[in-house]
């Protein structure tokens, strides 16, 4: 009885590993590209969803997106997180 209990708990432990080893592609995009621009922002979070897909954390952050991605369509889609 106990060693189906430590295959049975071994079993659950591993399925758990695999099901959130997938959740890491789901990880959302925030700021992406814009580790080596020059950009002067402010650090307020005020997270907002541009036409690229990725979450700016906030209307300066899309701005320097635009200009050091070169991006000129790059618009503001809504508020909050993609």
């Amino acid at each position: 009885m106990m060693k189906l209990t430590v295959i049975f708990l071994a079993t659950i432990v591993l399925l758990s590993t695999v099901v959130k080893g997938d959740d890491l592609d789901a990880v959302p995009k925030e700021n992406v590209g814009l580790e080596n621009c020059n950009c002067i922002a402010t650090f307020e979070y005020l997270p907002l969803c541009a036409s690229n897909g990725v979450t700016y954390s906030n209307p300066s952050m899309l701005q320097c997106a635009k200009r050091c991605l070169r991006i000129n369509d790059l618009t503001k889609v809504r508020d909050g997180r993609c």
